[in-house]
C-alpha cells in the first residue's frame, strides 16, 4: 500500500495500479487494498472497475462507509441513481454527516425520479453547507421537473448569489427568466454568460430572443413563450 501511495503521489497511476493488483492477488480479502484501488480508479473516472473493487470489499463484510459512498458515487456519475440508492441509503441516515453525503443522495433520488426525496436531501445539503451553489442549482432543477417554475427560479437565484460565474447556473437562470417573461433579467444573465464565455452561441440566441420579446412587450403585445425550448441542465 505504501509503494502504491508513493506511485500515486509521483503521478504514476499505472504503476500504482499494478502494485495494488499484485497485492490483492496475494491478499484478496484485504479491504484496505481494494478501497485504495477503487479510489485510484475513481480519480481516473474508471467507474465500473471502481465499483467492482468497492463491491468486493462490501461482499467481504466491510462496514467502512467509504466503500458504500464511492460505490454510490460511481453509479451516480453514470446516471444510474436507482442502482446507487441501496449503497447510499445504507450509510446516509439522520443528519449527522457532512453535506456532500446528502448532495450525492439527492442526485441519486433525482436520477431515480423520486423528486420529493431529492428535494429533502438538497435542503439538508444547504442546511449543512449554505455556500453550496451546486445544491441550490440542483434543487432548482428538481423544482423545474416538478413544473414548479417559480420555486425553480428562486433556487437558481440563490445559486447565483453564491456563485455568479457558473455556466450551468446561468443557463438555468436564463431558462427560468425566459419562461417567466422576465426578459430584462434574461438579458442581464446572457450578458454575464457572454463575459465568461464570449463565444457561447446559445447565450447570443437567447439574448436576441429576449430583446425581441421585450420590445414587443413594451408595445403592449404579450408574446406566448413556450418553456420547452429552454431546459435547465447541469451539463
Amino acid at each position: 500500500m505504501q509503494l502504491a501511495s508513493f506511485y500515486e503521489q509521483a503521478e504514476k497511476p499505472e504503476e500504482a495500479e499494478a502494485v495494488l493488483k499484485q497485492a490483492i492477488a496475494v491478499r484478496p480479502d484485504s479491504e484496505n487494498l481494494r478501497l485504495q484501488l477503487g479510489l485510484l480508479y475513481m480519480k481516473q473516472k474508471r467507474f465500473d472497475p471502481a465499483i467492482a473493487q468497492f463491491e468486493a470489499a462490501i461482499h467481504g463484510g466491510t462496514q467502512n462507509p467509504v466503500a458504500y459512498y464511492h460505490a454510490g458515487k460511481a453509479l451516480v456519475e453514470q446516471d444510474r441513481g436507482a442502482q446507487a440508492l441501496p449503497f447510499l441509503e445504507r450509510i446516509i441516515q439522520g443528519e449527522s454527516l457532512p453535506g456532500k453525503y446528502y448532495f450525492l443522495l439527492g442526485r441519486a433520488y433525482h436520477q431515480a425520479g423520486r423528486l420529493d426525496d431529492a428535494l429533502k436531501q438538497f435542503r439538508l445539503t444547504v442546511k449543512k453547507d449554505p455556500g453550496n451553489a451546486l445544491a441550490y442549482n440542483r434543487m432548482g432543477e428538481v423544482y423545474w421537473d416538478m413544473k414548479s417554475y417559480f420555486f425553480a427560479d428562486v433556487a437558481f437565484q440563490q445559486a447565483y448569489e453564491v456563485d455568479n460565474a457558473s455556466v450551468p447556473i446561468l443557463n438555468n437562470l436564463i431558462s427560468s427568466s425566459m419562461l417567466m417573461k422576465h426578459y430584462e433579467e434574461a438579458i442581464e444573465y446572457c450578458d454575464r454568460l457572454l463575459e465568461i464565455d464570449p463565444d457561447n452561441p446559445n447565450a447570443r440566441q437567447w439574448r436576441i430572443a429576449a430583446e425581441r420579446f421585450l420590445k414587443t412587450e413594451k408595445k403592449e403585445e404579450t408574446p406566448a413563450v413556450e418553456g420547452g425550448g429552454f431546459n435547465p441542465s447541469s451539463e
